[in-house]
């Protein structure tokens, strides 16, 4: 994503530190916040390169690069062209899922992969700070037998 350097008083300085220390965030979400409402523009949006029913329809060739994805924010889940892996786009960096294997990440030089399917939204101030929740202790199914008795 782009960066914008400027110089600003110390009042406003003063007052986006605040702001940061309030919502436990940082300086560019604050800024990115009131810079899309001051100028009206939306910063929540949803890139969506493709969609499930191309991939249920067997269409798996890429359509863009993912730096182009990267364009449009810092977030996003998607599938890698010929379903190499599922990717993982998390605070800007690209991660490759394959089956049974840890997520790795992408290296630049190989950011010019063409993702086939992608569902893209960056985060706002308070997404990009929330605390993830703990795994469920049991499965649906398993919560399911133990408290309404038998199979679904």
């Amino acid at each position: 994503m782009p960066s914008v350097t400027a110089d600003i008083p110390t009042s406003l300085k003063a007052a986006l530190d605040a702001e940061v220390a309030r919502i436990k965030g940082s300086a560019p979400s604050v800024i990115t916040a009131a810079l899309a409402q001051y100028l009206g523009t939306p910063i929540h949006t949803l890139f969506q390169v493709s969609t499930s029913g191309a991939l249920v329809a067997g269409v798996y060739s890429g359509v863009v690069n993912v730096k182009a994805v990267l364009d449009h924010g810092d977030f996003g889940l998607g599938t890698f062209a010929n379903l190499d892996g599922e990717m993982v786009v998390l605070d800007g960096r690209v991660y490759q899922v394959h089956a049974y294997r840890a997520a790795i990440a992408v290296a630049d030089a190989a950011l010019a992969h063409l993702p086939r399917f992608v569902i893209y939204n960056g985060l706002n101030a308070w997404g990009k700070h929330r605390e993830v929740p703990h795994p469920p202790a049991q499965t649906f199914h398993s919560w399911y037998q133990a408290n309404r008795g038998g199979e679904p």
